[in-house]
């Protein structure tokens, strides 16, 4: 475990978790007296995921669904981030819940949220590769009521001298985590925008209807062959069908096709308006539990 003076200008306060790279902080600025998140890594790691993380915020920063970027750098004993504190994940919400889903009307609108958080972060040129209830932080403002960290993973996918997409490559390894990755990734095959598509639409499935079929199994190879030999879109197909044509938009999609982002928003809005949901709603967190509830255990 990393030690106290590992952040420069700050002071932990607790540790709440880890990322794909690293631990995770609540930290106090020595300047200011706020408190930050902060990540960390011991310094000698020759293949810093962190750093990469580090580079990418200030372009991430142009998405309102991206935390604050406050800063990063190193000390002898570690590199590090610090990025604004938001609030609890949507898995730990759950936990503080006592449920093991949303209500369809907050699962809906998380949904969506999240799916407009992905298209702008592809928009940046940047795909997220590890999707999944842990990354999603629950806010305090209803209009963005959540946000995606840990780009550890992450990969940018577009040539910036050329403006090309980067050619797939062979077999570059397993990237993001098995409930919720595609099969591509379970294949070890390049991942691109669909393949957070397919992260995005398993991870909905999820908090919406309380589980995954495959998420008592254990042996990876089990997982791909469910993944593989199952109509993805009966996980919703009698509860919100217009998930099950979402999942026909991309279940065929592959390396460098552009997803139809809008088509997948107009299917959501179709869902919400049926059940009679708006986006200013309360979630069941606000009615639920008060701000000193939350819960801020962000074990992973």
């Amino acid at each position: 475990m990393l030690l106290d003076g590992i952040f420069e200008g700050y002071k932990i306060q607790k540790q709440f978790g880890h990322g794909s790279f690293g631990q995770v902080y609540i930290v106090k600025s020595e300047k200011d007296g706020k408190l930050y998140a902060g990540k960390a890594e011991v310094r000698n790691n020759k293949h810093s995921s962190l750093l990469f993380e580090i580079k990418l915020y200030p372009t991430l920063q142009q998405s309102q669904y991206i935390p604050r970027f406050i800063e990063g750098g190193s000390t002898n004993f570690s590199n590090y981030l610090i990025i604004e504190f938001i609030g609890p994940s949507i898995l730990s919400m759950l936990s503080t819940l006592k449920r093991n889903s949303f209500s369809l009307s907050s699962g809906l609108r998380i949904s969506y949220h999240m799916l407009k958080a992905v298209k702008e972060i592809h928009d940046l040129k940047v795909i997220h590769r590890d999707l999944k209830p842990s990354n999603v932080l629950i806010t305090k403002d209803r209009a963005i009521p959540i946000k995606i960290i840990d780009f550890g993973l992450s990969r940018i996918y577009i040539n910036h001298k050329t403006g090309a997409m980067i050619p797939e490559r062979d077999s570059p390894g397993f990237r993001g985590t098995a409930l919720y990755c595609s099969v591509n990734a379970h294949l070890h095959k390049d991942l691109s925008r669909c393949d957070d598509l397919f992260s995005w639409y398993f991870v909905s499935a999820d908090l919406i209807n309380g589980g995954l079929p495959w998420k008592g199994i254990e042996n990876r190879d089990e997982i791909i062959k469910y993944k593989r030999d199952h109509d993805m879109g009966q996980l919703f197909r009698s509860t919100i069908p217009e998930y099950a044509e979402i999942w026909n938009q991309i279940k065929n999609l592959k390396y460098d096709d552009q997803p139809d982002y809008q088509t997948m928003f107009t299917l959501i809005e179709m869902a919400m308006t049926r059940f009679q949901i708006n986006l200013d709603d309360p979630y069941d967190w606000e009615e639920s539990s008060s701000e000193e509830e939350l819960d801020y255990d962000e074990s992973d």
